[in-house]
């Protein structure tokens, strides 16, 4: 077979593999815990290399060099303990902003002879661009990422925010107190206060049928798409964005306006937004305040 997909620890599965691969696409999720740092190590790297064919090529995403440069020239670092050579490049990413992601090799990897023809987006002119550093990307002096030191992870304070599981398995155990106060017939019960929960109460209210209830389990509605504020600034605490609508978002824009988000209309196919809500950079997204 062409493809064969192995679902397995990524840590143990490097170190048990067998044979050498010319092409190798490394996409974890960023490392913000000990979990996920461990991937992005010195160890884990050195396993890497040994499968990698010796005129191979690796590519590693190594989160943003805008907003996070430490952290992507912290893979390169540590990369290059592992016994490679790499070169670092950036692209904009529409749902995720500037973006960073590192070639690795066991020679010098190099600019392509040739370009295929046919791309939609990479040409002999956005080629090099993509391997030019500005200042405020520029390299920078960065530890290497060791299991002993997770110098990745350690930038990122606090916890990540999930579910109550406790919550949760008390309902799945029946271990719930009993409820207190009379009880009350309720036509329409909407499970959950995520963005479909909520999304589903707006639209009956807004057809004249408000005599519904909405259970969350969490203290705060919202899901993935909750948010939280500090002395600053409002943040979201998901990844769960607002796509910019366009005229054919025709369940979405009406909702916008009863938020007061879209204060106009700019062109036929683009409304105006309010400019608090929207993201300077990507500018596709927006966030309403928490």
């Amino acid at each position: 077979p062409r493809l064969s997909v192995e679902n397995a620890d990524a840590f143990r599965w490097v170190r048990a593999a067998k044979g050498t691969y010319d092409a190798i696409l490394i996409d974890f999720p960023d490392p913000t815990e000990y979990s996920l740092g461990k991937l992005y190590t010195v160890s884990f790297y050195a396993q890497v290399a040994r499968l990698l064919a010796p005129d191979g090529v690796m590519v590693v995403q190594s989160t943003s060099p805008l907003v996070a440069p430490r952290s992507f020239w912290t893979v390169a670092q540590t990369l290059e303990a592992a016994g490679l050579s790499t070169r670092g490049y950036h692209t904009y990413v529409p749902s995720f902003g500037e973006w960073g992601f590192t070639l690795a090799a066991h020679t010098p990897p190099v600019a392509p002879a040739h370009l295929p023809d046919g791309l939609r987006y990479l040409n002999a002119v956005s080629e090099p661009l993509m391997f030019d550093f500005p200042p405020d990307m520029a390299r920078r002096p960065t530890p290497v990422n060791r299991l002993d030191n997770q110098a990745l992870a350690a930038p990122y304070p606090g916890a990540l925010l999930g579910p109550d599981m406790a919550r949760g398995h008390a309902i799945r155990d029946g271990k719930l107190p009993s409820p207190a106060g009379p009880e009350e017939p309720i036509p329409l019960v909407i499970a959950g206060g995520g963005v479909a929960g909520l999304a589903a109460g707006w639209r009956l209210a807004e057809a004249g049928f408000g005599d519904f209830a909405l259970f969350e389990l969490e203290d705060v509605a919202g899901g993935n798409a909750r948010g939280g504020a500090n002395r600053v600034t409002a943040f979201p605490w998901g990844a769960h964005y607002l796509p910019v609508p366009n005229r054919p978002a025709r369940a979405l824009i009406p909702l916008l306006r009863g938020l007061c988000m879209i204060t106009g209309q700019d062109a036929p196919s683009a409304p105006s937004l309010y400019p608090l809500q929207l993201f300077a950079h990507p500018e596709a997204r927006l966030a309403w305040p928490a």
